[in-house]
């Protein structure tokens, strides 16, 4: 029990003490410490924080590194940070890592830095462009015209070095694919060709250009078309693989062989993919088809649950093209197994690692176009695997543009039952800033504010017409900035004309924030802060590829550097004749240089001699006169200078004489004046 009692002070103060008798309760007394609440309510202390401090108060104790080291603390800090779902895309393994290098990505396409550079790609003069490839790696941009089957090339961040491969004309291709390497075109006859970059230059290298060929009457065309990024070096292995309106799927290798095909009666292939590894993924009007790559076989053949409508007129002209544009969009990670199409209103996800599992989202309004992220291949490609324990969980997002001109972006590996959207956007662009007219024609016209789209793990990138682009916050749609620029006035056409023709391509490396914008045959690039150093020395050196014939600027610089090289060889060798006449003995510059070697080999002879015998025996009998003198008079002069050194020995020994440095100087100059005079008299009366 507990007992209070009261006392007074010396000045009369009222002090009330109390006192614990031995029934007194403990418990009542006894203060509460954090660690004794559940780990549940530490998480969601703990998450508060900023991921910074985290990182530090683990030390305390063991109780809170245990707490803080559950992946639910980082991802509730970091969705109260970064405001990620559960599921995102992860950079790193480290939690740390993650959190600077997301704090650094931010920061860079916020306030970082830009740098554009604009130009324009040469013939190209029609300004198509169906096919875009960018390696930022190799600083490389390829655009292909399908319409006349041009290529361009160039250095991606300053349109350098450019080269172009002319394709000819009536060429009637419907799909295509190319690499860094090849070009595989899918025509409308049936036929299949593959174009080899590396050694073609014109529509004339017969050597370069190889037609896929397997014995069956061809007519109807070819929809879809997937190649092999890196082929087979013996040419052996499927490496090729095309869909055909009648329903025929065809392996082919780079021999143009084919190895095996499928056949789908009544069906029409319309999109084929394979990462080349271990599964081979098409679709049909109404199903999936998976095949084993090794040992191309089919292993599950699904029902869509939807059917792709063939609504064009076969008597139009343009039926096919209208047809191949209308098909269903075809996206596959590998890694996950996760199988994406998307057609009309439907997003449908196929997984198939254990059974087939299906999640389905229905659309108010058609969808546009569909992108998977950019990211490497290394998170796509099957002989990876997805890590779960990390943070974020190794997701993968994919985007939607509507027709309503807003987007969509969700998650690819979500483990929920259903699609649920991270995001739904209706982004803006501000036309009347760039250019009133511009903004005219297309409300007059009624188009789309939006051309294309682009997303990585940090940002959504939308552009419009002639260019303009604007990127926003994946995760919670917040406008970040502007991007793009308007182009300089000598790209006259990027002012009078709209520009439809537009394709945004983002680096893969996440890190890096830099990109293109290619409208027609005018390329931007922009880049913000400052880009990871590459290093090439852990990658395979990939081999140079021969794009056409080289500028005239490179080929002048060419034959400039060659004609330096043979001048600075022919000087060389003129130089080393003089110096092997001079050591010879038979031209000289002056006469002291011909004093001077005489002296020298005077000296080397006289080094070479031993004992005290007869110096003449060890004279070369092949030296001529002038130098058996000249090396006779070096000899009495040294006998002359040691008998001078002998008698001046003498004299300091019995009186020294006192000589000033300037008195020896000059004597020593003396005598060898006069050496020089009289060699030279010598040399005149021989």
């Amino acid at each position: 029990m507990e007992k209070e009692t009261e006392e007074r002070d010396v000045l009369g103060n009222t002090i009330y003490t109390s006192h614990i008798t031995e029934n007194t309760n403990w418990e009542s007394h006894h203060k509460s410490n954090i660690n004794e609440l559940p780990t549940e309510l530490l998480i969601a202390i703990f998450s508060q924080l900023d991921p910074v401090y985290l990182n530090l108060i683990r030390l305390v104790c063991k109780r809170w590194n245990f707490v803080i080291n559950d992946r639910e603390t980082w991802t509730n800090a970091f969705t109260n940070k970064f405001h990620t779902p559960k599921i995102f895309p992860s950079l790193s393994s480290n939690c740390m890592t993650e959190y600077f290098m997301r704090l650094n990505i931010i920061k860079n396409w916020k306030k970082g830095h830009a740098i554009h550079s604009f130009y324009q790609l040469i013939n190209n003069e029609y300004r198509f462009n169906d096919l875009t490839r960018c390696d930022f790696t190799q600083d490389r941009i390829m655009i292909f015209s399908k319409r006349h089957g041009n290529i361009t090339s160039g250095n991606l961040h300053s349109g350098r070095n450019q080269s172009y491969i002319p394709g000819g004309s009536n060429l009637n291709i419907s799909c295509v694919a190319m690499n860094g390497n090849y070009l595989l075109m899918g025509k409308l006859n049936g036929e299949v060709h593959l174009k080899n970059l590396v050694t073609s230059t014109s529509v004339s290298s017969r050597s370069s250009y190889q037609v896929f060929s397997s014995g069956e009457q061809q007519d109807l065309p070819v929809m879809c078309v997937c190649m092999n990024d890196n082929p087979d070096k013996f040419k052996t292995r499927v490496d090729a693989i095309t869909g055909g309106y009648n329903g025929i799927v065809k392996c082919w290798n780079f021999q143009g062989k084919l190895v095996k095909s499928f056949q789908f009666e009544q069906q029409i292939v319309y999109n084929v993919a394979s990462d080349f590894q271990k599964y081979i993924i098409l679709n049909t009007d109404s199903k999936l088809v998976i095949i084993d790559y090794q040992s191309l076989e089919i292993v599950h053949e699904l029902d869509l649950g939807l059917t792709i409508e063939n609504t064009e007129d076969p008597n139009n002209a343009s039926y096919f093209q209208n047809l191949i544009q209308s098909k269903n969009k075809l996206d596959v990670d590998y890694v996950d197994k996760n199988i994406i199409i998307c057609y009309d209103t439907i997003i449908k996800v196929f997984n198939f690692e254990s059974g087939i599992r299906q999640r389905q989202l229905d659309l108010k309004t058609s969808i546009v176009k569909s992108y998977l992220q950019t990211c490497s291949e290394h998170k796509l490609l099957s002989n990876n695997s997805r890590n779960r324990t990390i943070i974020g969980s190794d997701g993968l997002l994919y985007v939607n543009l509507l027709a309503d001109d807003s987007v969509i972006i969700w998650n690819v590996r979500e483990d929920s039952s259903k699609i649920e959207p991270i995001v739904h956007i209706q982004p803006s662009l501000n036309y009347m800033k760039y250019s009133p007219m511009l903004h005219d024609a297309i409300v007059q016209r009624d188009l789309p504010y939006i051309v294309d789209i682009a997303i990585t793990s940090t940002i959504l990138a939308v552009c419009g017409y002639n260019g303009l682009c604007n990127i926003y916050d994946v995760y919670t749609g917040k406008f970040l900035r502007e991007i793009s620029l308007k182009f300089p006035k000598k790209f006259e056409h990027m002012h009078d004309r709209l520009i439809g023709d537009v394709y945004i391509k983002l680096n893969p490396n996440q890190i890096d924030c830099n990109g293109v914008i290619v409208c027609g045959d005018t390329v931007q690039y922009f880049q913000f802060g400052d880009l990871q150093p590459v290093n090439l020395s852990k990658t395979k050196k990939q081999k140079s590829i021969n794009l056409g014939v080289h500028s005239k600027h490179e080929s002048k610089k060419k034959i400039k550097d060659g004609m330096d090289e043979y001048t600075s060889q022919k000087y060389n060798q003129k130089m080393t004749h003089a110096l092997l006449d001079k050591y010879n003995g038979t031209q000289y510059d002056d006469e002291d240089e011909e004093l001077s070697i005489a002296l020298a080999i005077s000296q080397s002879y006289q080094n070479s001699s031993k004992g005290e015998s007869d110096s003449s025996e060890f004279i070369d009998p092949s030296l001529d006169d002038d130098l058996l003198l000249a090396i006779e008079l070096s000899k009495q002069e040294k006998e002359a200078e040691e008998e001078e050194a002998r008698r001046n020995e003498e004299l300091a020994f019995h009186e020294p004489i006192q000589m000033s440095s300037r008195q020896e100087e000059r004597l020593n100059d003396e005598e060898i004046e006069e050496l020089r005079k009289a060699l030279e008299l010598s040399l005149l009366e021989h």
